[in-house]
């Protein structure tokens, strides 16, 4: 949140809504702008990457050369005829060559940096122009302008690309920034239920909602009420049911309001709606003593998965690991029923479940081998879906119990994490360790450790560790010329400290 000052935090209410009572046809509309926002943010980016790719390989012959061979897999990529066998390996060689094409385009940027700039500036100057172009409310677009900045910075770390929404997906997020109201920036959680803000109302809620000693049950039904909410430049509104559980803090700024919906295979949409709030900060006094050191990380033992070891050491269990391995043997067998069927015109097995839905073939002129896989994906599918929503959560809720286990024990915790998640994805593409980091999936610890230690009073410290000596500076993208010296460096100090494996 921009001008956060440093006597003061953040923090995001969120609360269950369900589907629009009114103005959902309104909704809908604002997020078909939205999308086509983004998408053409995309086009943006791609004829930026473009320009500047053409220009160097125009200026380095050895990278033209890389170029050509890219463009010539792309249209084999494209073709058809192209299975999906085929297509993998396709995919591989490229990603091989564009790897190399890497340190030509770094080299060149530095080189040509006014050129650079340049380029860039077309780019702010055309995301200006489609913001202004796009018709759709100043907060949805200050909201996408933002994911996609964000979004830029984070796959060029990768080595990646953006992509276009996906049309298929109904789901979206629609915000409204609130600058200032009469008491201040920001609005205060009785204006939002007094009318006194026209783009977001609460409607009132009973006072016996939120006392602890009414049943609870009783506080579910008595919390039950609607949000109001505008969606477009024209002000036209949503309504919303919505459950406020728990009131907001009195001494809050509310900054903005966003609702959300996401949908789920099998299940309804699942609304929600998040209050981004700003209120004084305060030192809590720490729950435990004394001080600790976490080291995080990735590591098989036993058939559980171990993410860090200290005076409390947390891991996935056997359970989980296994849970994990059925979903990538739903996933493999889904994908391997695809390829029996032969070539066919759609290129991945959710375009054939789409179509056969669509067009309700099934029963009626399908082939039985159609059919027959038709039925297994279905089956499949939904499992595979289901069950990893179950391991995603439980992962989650026992990086939160750790946490808040670890900071209510400690006064001072020191936490080792890896030096760059970016670089370990590079050097694990295609390999088992890469497997495992996505289920470690430390950057989710990295945000609830640091939430449950304000929370509870403890102090906690963030340090990076050495980069391993088995990964290849020069295979990571987008990173300085300090840091690639210093990864450099660790690698040398280690390879000199162990010369019989160097050997």
């Amino acid at each position: 949140m921009k001008r956060q000052r440093p006597d003061t935090e953040s923090l995001v209410y969120a609360y269950a809504c369900s589907t629009p009572l009114s103005g959902a046809e309104h909704l809908v509309a604002e997020r078909e702008r939205i999308r086509a926002l983004w998408n053409r943010l995309v086009d943006i980016d791609r004829a930026t990457e473009h320009a500047i790719t053409k220009a160097a390989g125009a200026d380095v012959p050895a990278l033209q050369l890389r170029l050509m061979d890219m463009a010539r897999l792309t249209a084999q990529l494209r073709d058809p005829a192209t299975n999906r066998t085929a297509a993998r390996q396709i995919v591989t060689e490229r990603r091989a060559i564009e790897r190399e094409t890497w340190p030509y385009l770094t080299a060149w940027r530095r080189a040509n940096k006014p050129r650079c700039d340049e380029i860039e500036a077309t780019r702010r100057a055309s995301v200006t122009e489609a913001r202004q172009e796009s018709r759709a409310y100043w907060g949805n677009y200050n909201n996408t302008i933002g994911d996609y900045e964000i979004a830029r910075r984070t796959v060029r770390q990768f080595g990646r690309r953006l992509r276009y929404q996906d049309e298929g997906r109904d789901d979206g997020c629609l915000t409204v920034q609130i600058q200032r109201t009469r008491s201040g920036l920001g609005a205060s959680p009785a204006e939002l239920q007094d009318g006194s803000f026209a783009a977001v109302q609460i409607a009132a809620v009973d006072p016996r909602a939120h006392d602890p000693a009414v049943f609870r049950g009783d506080r579910r039904k008595l919390a039950r009420t609607r949000l109001q909410m505008r969606v477009d430049a024209a002000g036209h509104m949503v309504t919303v049911p919505l459950v406020l559980h728990r009131a907001l803090p009195e001494d809050a700024r509310i900054k903005s309001v966003q609702l959300t919906w996401q949908a789920r295979p099998g299940y309804r949409l699942r609304w929600r709606a998040c209050f981004t709030i700003s209120r004084p900060a305060t030192d809590l006094p720490a729950e435990g003593a004394g001080a600790a050191q976490v080291i995080l990380g990735w590591q098989e033992r036993n058939g559980a998965l171990v993410i860090a070891t200290g005076p409390s050491e947390l891991a996935l269990p056997r359970v989980w690991m296994a849970g994990m391995d059925r979903v990538a043997r739903l996933q493999g067998a889904i994908d391997a029923a695809f390829t029996e069927l032969g070539p066919r015109d759609e290129r991945t097995p959710d375009d054939l479940y789409q179509a056969i839905r669509a067009g309700h073939l099934v029963g009626h002129s399908a082939p039985p081998a159609i059919e027959r896989w038709y039925r297994l994906h279905d089956h499949w599918y939904r499992e595979m879906v289901g069950l990893r929503d179950r391991m995603l959560g439980q992962r989650t809720e026992r990086y939160r119990l750790w946490a808040r286990s670890l900071v209510r024990t400690y006064a001072h915790i020191e936490v080792i994490a890896p030096a760059s998640l970016a670089a370990h994805a590079q050097a694990e593409r295609g390999e088992t360790a890469n497997s495992l980091r996505h289920r470690a999936a430390l950057h989710s610890l990295l945000q609830i450790l640091p939430h449950m230690a304000r929370k509870h009073g403890c102090c906690l410290t963030i340090a990076s560790a050495p980069l391993v000596h088995d990964i290849d500076p020069s295979k990571i993208r987008r990173i300085s010329k300090q840091r690639r010296a210093k990864l450099g460096s660790a690698r040398k100090t280690a390879l000199e400290a162990a010369p019989d494996a160097a050997a």
